[in-house]
Order: structure tokens, then sequence, then C-alpha cells
């Protein structure tokens, strides 16, 4: 997805679950998704490919909590099934102090693993709801 970088592509990867946690994902479908009692918004999906991967084939679904501009969707591609899901959020005022003081700057995003826990048929399309997974990973944001 060409709104993910390289080293945004590596954070994600760390992020991969110790247990299967798939989710599948439509570009035309009309889905909703949650995280605990918060709505969230497919962001796009990251596929493993070329020199911004070390997992090449691994489609990882990205989430945040603000409706993107637009879908970041694998060109050519109309459902694809993702390895893993993470959610992009702004850094907490503690992550951002220990990210500054390692690295010297405060630009930083936080992704965070998210575990797809139920979903729900109806006839508007599917809902998600995700909970929080444990691994996080905070990484340079530049604009």
């Amino acid at each position: 997805m060409s709104s993910i970088h390289q080293w945004q592509r590596y954070t994600l990867e760390e992020l991969k679950p110790d247990k299967q946690n798939s989710l599948t994902v439509s570009r035309s479908e009309n889905n909703t998704y949650y995280l605990d009692e918060e709505r969230i918004f497919l962001s796009g999906i990251s596929p493993g490919v070329g020199t911004c991967s070390n997992l090449h084939g691994i489609y990882i679904a990205v989430f945040e909590s603000n409706p993107p501009d637009r879908l970041q969707f694998p060109r050519g591609i109309e459902t694809v099934t993702c390895d893993w899901s993470s959610l992009v959020r702004g850094s907490t005022e503690e992550e951002k102090q220990v990210w500054f003081q390692e690295h010297g700057n405060i630009c930083c995003l936080t992704a965070q693993s998210i575990e797809l826990i139920k979903k729900e048929k109806n006839s508007n399309g599917t809902t998600f709801y995700f909970t929080l997974g444990k691994k996080r990973k905070t990484y340079s944001h530049t604009i």
C-alpha cells in the first residue's frame, strides 16, 4: 500500500500474532469495524511485496480511528485474506517520552495488534469486532 512506508511495514510485521487471526475483506463490501466499543476504520491492506517487506506474500489489515481519505487496497484484487490486523494510532505521552529518550524526536506513531473476536453478517454487510492485542511498537512518523 503506497501510504505505508518501509519502516512502517517492518513495524507492522513485528506485530505478528502468536496464533492465527486472519481477516477476509472485500473492497466492495459495506463492512463496519469496532475495537471494543469504539468504531474503527479500515485504512488499507499492506501487501508483503518488494523491498518494503521482510515477509513476502503476507497481507496485513491496517485500521485507524478516523475514516481514511481513500482505502488503500492492492491493485487488481477485490477480496483479500489478511494474515493479521493492526491499529495505527497516535502515540501516548508515555510512548512519546520513551521514543524521545531513545531517538531524540517525538514525531512518532504507534502500531498495536488487534484481534478479531467476532463477526456478524447482516443485510448491510458484516460487522467485525476486535479487541486490543498485547503487541505494540512505536515508530518514526515522517511526512
